[in-house]
């Protein structure tokens, strides 16, 4: 079922739809994974882990969830996304999951532990247990990122140091489930509204007086055809009014879905706020 609204949004985002938008989904393949790693027994349970010789010691690790409609994707598509990083000087780790038709948020939830697990005896094996961590990501993927960084269950049931992570990036990301167009991916991710499912699978839920004080950057269109500029304007609302958290809230006038990561290959004034912010955080 996709909702009269989904549809419009969608003929927003073709419409919108820059010529350059190719090269956005595509890698620039200059980056490849210095290493792939297995953290379960299904073929989509694996991140990639990217460094080079520029790598810093004193900067966090990115953990970058790709996207894809909790449905399509790999890290091996969007290592764009890594490159930006990577010539930086940060390490990154791009993880994926395992996907719609056959697996649902419980699964992904169950992923999103592991990866924390197989992150943190990456980081062993290098010598570094304790190096800082990013969580982010792009459009269903910055909903996984987002849930690893508000629902403190998940970090707890990895056993893994919820002081490590210092920030959370989020672009284009469904943060506010019930302000998202109604369609059947949704529904195949997280079930009806009604649902404990659905509210578990949806960031805003997580928000209050407890949620980590920490650095916070979202990025959104505010013509994004998919994930509702409305929805990230209740999940912005609701976070400054609950939380001490420090929110940078990033709108680009006029974008679209698409736009929200465009600074992956396209240098200018987002992909600057983007990596200034970066700096900051380690400051």
């Amino acid at each position: 079922m996709f909702s009269k609204e989904l549809l419009q949004g969608i003929l927003k985002e073709i419409k919108k739809m820059p010529k350059h938008a190719q090269n956005v989904r595509q890698s620039y393949r200059q980056v490849l994974p210095h290493q792939k790693i297995a953290y379960g027994a299904h073929r989509q349970q694996y991140l990639c882990y990217f460094k080079s010789d520029r790598i810093d010691a004193s900067k966090p690790l990115v953990v970058f969830y790709h996207g894809g409609s909790w449905l399509l994707g790999k890290p091996e598509m969007f290592t764009n996304r890594a490159q930006v990083f990577v010539e930086q000087g940060y390490p990154v780790v791009m993880p994926t999951h395992r996907k719609l038709p056959f697996h649902r948020y419980f699964s992904m939830r169950e992923d999103m532990i592991l990866v924390l697990q197989a992150v943190q005896k990456l980081l062993s094996s290098t010598g570094d247990p304790d190096r800082k961590i990013v969580l982010a990501g792009m459009s269903s993927g910055g909903n996984l990122a987002a849930l690893s960084f508000f629902d403190p269950s998940i970090a707890a049931e990895a056993g893994f140091n919820a002081d490590q992570i210092i920030a959370g990036f989020f672009c284009g990301a469904p943060l506010n489930l019930a302000g998202m167009p109604d369609s059947i991916v949704i529904r195949g991710y997280a079930d009806e509204q009604h649902t404990d499912m659905f509210q578990q699978a949806s960031p805003i839920n997580f928000l209050s007086a407890t949620s980590p004080a920490k650095p916070v950057l979202v990025v959104h269109g505010s013509e994004d055809g998919l994930v509702a500029y409305s929805s990230i304007l209740a999940f912005k609302e609701r976070l400054r009014a609950v939380s001490s958290t420090d929110l940078t809230f990033c709108t680009l006038p006029d974008g679209t879905h698409i736009d929200s990561v465009r600074w992956a290959v396209q240098d200018g004034e987002v992909r600057q706020i983007i990596l200034d912010w970066f700096a900051s955080i380690r400051e």
